[in-house]
């Protein structure tokens, strides 16, 4: 709709300068960019609540674990060594890329439908 608007904004240029009707399609045109920067800025806000909600329950998941790890470790050192705790470590690290991977996919994927949305209403 946007584009739509400023399209038709400056190919009508002329006729709406000669009608007197620059500030009426100013305003129109106004609203219609600040309608669309609080949907950019609520898709930011959204994205970022979920990433934020990522990184807690991985943070959250990480801790647990390896107090777990370290428990173990404390109550019988030979059982359980550093180097298990250390490999406790690597392993849920490992696991971080393919969330990452999985985050990335999803906003691209969101992005693509409402592009393709966009282009299906115009």
């Amino acid at each position: 709709q946007r584009g739509a608007a400023l399209v038709d904004s400056l190919s009508n240029q002329e006729a709406v300068k000669l009608a007197g009707g620059a500030d009426t399609e100013t305003d129109r045109f106004d609203g219609i960019l600040a309608k669309t920067q609080r949907e950019a800025v609520r898709s930011q806000m959204l994205g970022g609540c979920l990433n934020l909600g990522q990184a807690t329950i991985f943070g959250l998941g990480l801790l647990a674990s390896l107090r777990i790890a370290l428990a173990r470790h404390v109550a019988d050192p030979l059982a359980f060594t550093v180097g298990d705790v250390v490999a406790v470590n690597a392993l849920l690290l490992q696991l971080a890329v393919p969330m990452n991977f999985l985050g990335y996919t999803v906003s691209e994927i969101r992005t693509a439908l409402i592009d393709s949305n966009t282009v299906v209403r115009a």
